[in-house]
C-alpha cells in the first residue's frame, strides 16, 4: 500500500511538472519570437533557481564535502542540469516510456528490496531461505514486468497520470480501511463501552462487531453487484479496465466483514465462558 501511495504521488507530481514545463516552453518560443515579454518565464526562472539552491544545500550538508568548499557549487550546477534535462525528457519522451521508467525506478528502489527483506521463519534452513528469496524475487520481477508492459501502452496525453492516481487512491483507501479493521484501529464509539460493567464488555463487543459485519457485508453485496455491471464494459486502449478499478471496493469490504464477524463470534464466546476483556474470570454481581 505504501508503494501504491508513492506511485500515486509521483504520477501526479510528474503530471503537474509536465504541464508546467510544456507551458514554459511555449512561453519561451513566444519570447524568442518577440511576441511576449520575458516576465512570462518567471515561474521557470524561480523553479530553476530553487532547484539550484536546494542542490547546493543538500551537497553542503554532506560531511564528506566539508573539506571541498567549491564542491557544493559544482554539484548544484550538476544537479540543476540533470533536473532541467530530466524535465525536458519528461516532455519530449512518449508518456508510455515515462510511465514505464517510473515502474522500473519504484520497483528497483522499493518493491524488490521490501520483498527480499520480508521476515523469514526462524527455523528455515539456508537452502530454504535461498529458495524463498529466489521465488520472491521472481514473483516481484514478473509483476513488475507486467506493469512495465502495460505502462508502455499508456496513451500520449496528460490524462493517464490522473487515471492512475485515482486508481491507486481507490485501492489504497479500501485496503487501508481493511488493514485498520485487522489492527483494531478503525473508528469506534466508546461511550457505551466505558459505561457498562467489565463482565458485559465481551457481549457488547460481540454484538457491535456482528452489527458492523452485517452492515459491511450488505455494502459488499451492493459493491459486488456494481462490479458485475462493470465486467463487460468496453475499455479504450491505454485505459484502466473499469472492472479492475471497481474490484477495489468489494474485495476489501469482504475481508472487513469477515474480520468483524470473526471478532464478534470470538467476543461472544468469551462472554459465554465468563471471561472479561483481560482474560480473567468475570466477577459475579457488582
Amino acid at each position: 500500500m505504501t508503494t501504491a501511495m508513492l506511485v500515486m504521488c509521483l504520477t501526479y507530481v510528474l503530471n503537474i511538472l509536465d504541464e508546467r514545463v510544456e507551458d514554459q516552453l511555449r512561453q519561451l518560443r513566444l519570447v524568442v519570437a518577440g511576441q511576449a515579454p520575458w516576465t512570462l518565464l518567471t515561474p521557470g526562472i524561480i523553479g530553476i533557481s530553487a532547484l539550484f539552491f536546494m542542490s547546493r544545500s543538500m551537497a553542503a550538508a554532506s560531511p564528506a564535502l566539508r573539506d571541498f568548499p567549491r564542491a557544493p557549487w559544482l554539484l548544484a550546477v550538476l544537479g540543476t542540469v540533470i533536473g532541467v534535462g530530466a524535465s525536458l525528457l519528461l516532455v519530449w519522451l512518449p508518456d508510455g516510456w515515462v510511465c514505464a521508467t517510473l515502474v522500473v525506478v519504484v520497483g528497483a528502489l522499493f518493491v524488490v528490496p521490501n520483498v527480499l527483506d520480508a521476515p523469514m521463519p526462524l527455523s528455515a534452513s539456508p537452502s530454504e531461505v535461498r529458495s524463498t528469496l529466489t521465488l520472491r524475487a521472481v514473483a516481484a520481477l514478473a509483476w513488475l514486468s507486467v506493469l512495465f508492459y502495460f505502462s508502455l501502452q499508456v496513451p500520449n496525453d496528460n490524462a493517464w497520470a490522473t487515471r492512475i492516481a485515482l486508481f491507486l487512491l481507490l485501492w489504497a483507501s479500501f485496503l487501508g480501511a481493511s488493514m485498520a479493521t485487522y489492527e483494531g484501529r478503525h473508528l469506534s464509539i466508546d461511550a457505551i463501552r466505558k459505561a457498562i460493567p467489565a463482565r458485559l464488555s465481551p457481549w457488547f463487543n460481540g454484538v457491535s462487531h456482528l452489527a458492523a459485519g452485517a452492515f459491511t457485508f450488505a455494502f459488499m453485496v451492493l459493491a459486488w453487484r456494481y462490479w458485475m455491471l462493470r465486467v463487460d464494459q468496453a475499455t479504450l486502449p491505454g485505459e484502466i479496465p473499469p472492472w479492475l478499478s471497481t474490484l477495489a471496493i468489494p474485495v476489501p469490504l469482504a475481508m472487513m466483514s469477515l474480520r468483524f464477524i470473526a471478532k464478534g463470534i470470538a467476543e461472544l464466546i468469551t462472554g459465554a465462558l465468563g471471561l472479561h476483556a483481560e482474560g480473567t474470570p468475570a466477577q459475579q454481581g457488582g
